[in-house]
């Protein structure tokens, strides 16, 4: 049986992307996906924080203006 992207399921292809993050190991059929399943979520709009992003009492935002008071939470 042939593996799998662990992110979109697509065919690996000819150079996947290895991936040991918290412990797992994960392989994914580009840099795009393997991105897409480490970044964490900002708390407020849910866009994946690819840079430093800001940390307010433990949570990860995006920005300063979704780290503000009263920005809407991501479900």
């Amino acid at each position: 049986m042939k593996e799998r992207c662990e992110c979109c399921g697509g065919d690996l292809g000819p150079h996947p992307v290895g991936l040991r993050y918290r412990g797992r190991e994960s392989t994914f059929c580009s840099f795009g996906c393997a991105v897409v399943q480490a970044a964490p979520a900002c708390c407020a709009c849910g866009a994946k924080v690819l840079g430093h992003g800001v940390s307010v009492a433990g949570r990860t935002y995006c920005s300063r203006s979704c780290a503000q008071p009263g920005a809407a939470v991501a479900p």
